[in-house]
């Protein structure tokens, strides 16, 4: 029996190095994560379709590495 937090269709951005976009049970939405620093950070794109999905992801990348490179938290 899985967990209801267990990732299934987990799949890499192409062009965003430590993107990915993936699924859980639990939700009907598609999540995210990426690395930053030393640890990965996860959000909810609350996208059903796998391209808003990407799309949302690759905007969230942006702004975050934007943020670490102007050093704001």
């Amino acid at each position: 029996m899985g967990s209801r937090t267990n990732p299934y269709d987990l799949q890499s951005v192409k062009g965003y190095p430590t993107l990915q976009i993936y699924r859980i049970p639990a939700s009907r939405f598609y999540q995210l994560r990426l690395f930053v620093g030393r640890k990965y950070l996860r959000k909810s794109t609350r996208c059903e379709g796998k391209a808003e999905a990407i799309k949302f992801a690759k905007r969230f990348y942006d702004e975050v590495k934007l943020a670490e490179r102007l050093d704001f938290e």
